[in-house]
């Protein structure tokens, strides 16, 4: 069965939840921020994931649908951490763990669906993928054309993901906590990347690091 959640009811109910402050947005203390902070977000995953529906030949239809779907898990993991801080239940435990699938299933179901066989491949390598391109690559590319260097070469956009991906260690910032967060180690990245981009760019990627350290 569906979940009955569209789109527009989807930005509705996690907008309720940011003006709660249940995803910790201190500036998000209306709905109508909280729809604001939303239409964000559905952009940004518009973005990122455009390029995929295209290979997948998706309908826009069908691409509002993997974005709502997307919502849903993300609501999803925010109850089953938000009980396993309460019942001080560890992250990986074999309970939270039974929680999420139940709570995910019919969404995981429908995402099955909607993708196909081969479009689960996909997702699988692009979700990784182009989290290093939002993050990484199209910022630094960013930096690079606005002080009038060259851009990083897909060949070295390819190597540089992979030495951040090698220097990238994930652990629980606490034990309840449901996900592992990847910490990168700037130094090692940046030595291992001498041997692949210009000095100009590798300067630009240390600025780069130095502010995401910051926030």
């Amino acid at each position: 069965m569906k979940s009955p959640l569209t789109l527009r009811t989807t930005i509705a109910v996690l907008a309720a939840l940011l003006a709660a402050h249940c995803f910790g947005q201190a500036d998000s203390s209306t709905p109508s921020s909280g729809q604001a902070t939303i239409r964000r977000t559905i952009e940004g995953m518009r973005q990122r994931y455009g390029p995929m529906f295209q290979q997948l030949g998706f309908t826009a239809a069908q691409g509002d649908r993997f974005i709502e779907l997307k919502l849903q898990q993300f609501e999803v993991n925010r109850r089953v951490q938000q009980e396993a801080r309460e019942r001080k239940l560890a992250g990986d435990s074999a309970e939270v763990a039974q929680l999420r699938r139940t709570l995910s299933a019919e969404i995981g179901k429908e995402l099955n669906e909607l993708l196909g066989p081969e479009g689960k491949r996909l997702y699988q390598s692009y979700e990784v993928s182009s989290m290093y391109q939002v993050a990484l690559l199209e910022p630094l590319n960013r930096r690079c054309l606005a002080a009038k260097v060259a851009p990083l070469t897909p060949s070295q956009g390819e190597r540089l993901t992979e030495i951040v991906a090698a220097s990238t260690r994930y652990d629980r910032a606490s034990p309840s906590d449901i996900s592992t967060r990847g910490r990168v180690d700037c130094e090692k990245a940046l030595r291992a990347a001498v041997a692949i981009l210009s000095r100009e760019q590798l300067a630009l990627l240390e600025e780069h690091a130095r502010l995401a350290n910051s926030r």
